[in-house]
């Protein structure tokens, strides 16, 4: 049928395109083990290829809102802990949902809490050092924006998330050499990003709780144990 061929067409482009970089994944469906998405990535990071994976357009649009509240004056004066929070809630939403071409996965809550933690505890291994460092370096910045006095604050904490935690930790992670977790990474982001209420709590809420709260003691209790045992 014309769908089938279709089909077989766009396989055979993304395959073509993605055999001329150094690490080629195949995303498989489990439940039929047919092939969902090809993809490739490159060993080395550059600033170019970083750049690929961060939002521009949202970091444009809140410098561009940042300005505004800068030049007249609005959002700088200090308001309640909980009308912050709704700011964040407001804003993650606005994001989340502008970048995905569906609201909504098969997947409830529970599920979507539980795969990102399975899929961020199996893409961060305590012998990676360099990613885990610069989450514990970065992570902060996240969770500030929950914690801003003022709108322009929440606003800035979360442009310098984007730039900043973003930026270093796709760097970082850009870095890895075990393909198997690199095409597992991105293979878990792509497949989230596909629908605004899986990617509203992956993205915007689960990180510097699964960083600070999960990685973090991890890290401490393996470099722990290895100077035990090497003393």
């Amino acid at each position: 049928s014309s769908d089938l061929a279709n089909t077989i067409n766009d396989c055979m482009d993304r395959i073509r395109d993605a055999s001329s970089h150094p690490v080629t994944c195949v995303v498989l469906d489990s439940s039929n083990e047919k092939t969902s998405n090809i993809f490739s990535l490159e060993r080395y990071p550059t600033v170019k290829r970083i750049a690929k994976r961060l939002y521009l357009k949202r970091i444009v649009f809140i410098a561009l809102i940042i300005s505004i509240m800068t030049y007249f004056r609005v959002g700088t004066r200090q308001i309640k802990a909980q009308n912050i929070l709704v700011l964040n809630v407001v804003v993650a939403v606005l994001c989340a949902y502008s970048d995905a071409p569906h609201w909504f996965s098969h997947m409830d809550m529970k599920n979507i809490l539980k795969e990102s933690f399975v899929a961020f505890r199996e893409v961060h291994p305590v012998e990676n050092t360099s990613v885990a460092v610069a989450h514990f370096a970065t992570y902060w910045i996240h969770a500030s924006a929950w914690f801003a006095k003022t709108p322009r604050q929440v606003m800035i904490w979360l442009v310098l998330t984007e730039i900043v935690v973003g930026g270093v930790n796709e760097w970082v992670h850009h870095e890895e050499w075990n393909t198997e977790v690199r095409c597992m990474r991105v293979a878990f982001i792509d497949g989230m990003k596909q629908n605004g209420y899986d990617n509203y709590f992956r993205e915007f809420w689960l990180g510097p709780f699964f960083v600070y709260f999960y990685l973090l003691p991890k890290v401490i209790g393996h470099w722990v144990r290895a100077m035990v045992v090497g003393a």
